[in-house]
């Protein structure tokens, strides 16, 4: 009996930790960047804010950032290169990685309302120098068309 109410609460939480918006801080850089875009195109503040790393949530005004991001941010996606080029790096120390990071591009990002984007991001996989800055540091959404943007984080 004991057996059978131990299993059953493990599937409990189970369920419970995986239907939380959180997303994981191991994602890849392909799951990261259709993340970033799921919250642009369903204009979902609260799964942007949990992308970030924890000094950039603890340093920046989050929420008004995201808000204002949103609204420069026009219309439902329609299509984009899915491509996610960019660039990435690290540092190896004694034969351990010590930072791993990585600046996905979203590219020709074309909304319902005529407008096209480019959104880049900054994230660390690995940062053992400073584990609250793991997860994503910047958002840099451009418009093409105006040649305009907004940046969520950390701007260097």
């Amino acid at each position: 009996m004991k057996y059978i109410a131990s299993v059953v609460i493990c599937i409990i939480a189970i369920i419970t930790m995986t239907s939380c918006k959180s997303v994981p801080k191991e994602m890849g850089v392909n799951e990261y960047s259709e993340e970033v875009l799921r919250c642009f195109d369903e204009r979902d503040a609260d799964g942007l804010k949990a992308l970030f790393c924890e000094k950039i949530q603890n340093t920046h005004n989050l929420d008004k950032e995201i808000a204002e991001a949103m609204e420069f941010f026009e219309g439902k996606v329609v299509s984009y290169d899915d491509n996610f080029n960019g660039r990435s790096g690290q540092s190896v120390d004694d034969g351990e990685v010590t930072e791993k990071h990585f600046v996905p591009i979203i590219d020709d990002i074309t909304t319902d309302s005529g407008v096209t984007y480019k959104i880049t991001f900054y994230y660390y996989k690995v940062n053992t120098k400073d584990e609250n800055r793991v997860g994503i540091n910047n958002i840099v959404i451009r418009n093409k068309d105006t040649d305009t943007r907004y940046i969520i984080g950390d701007s260097d």
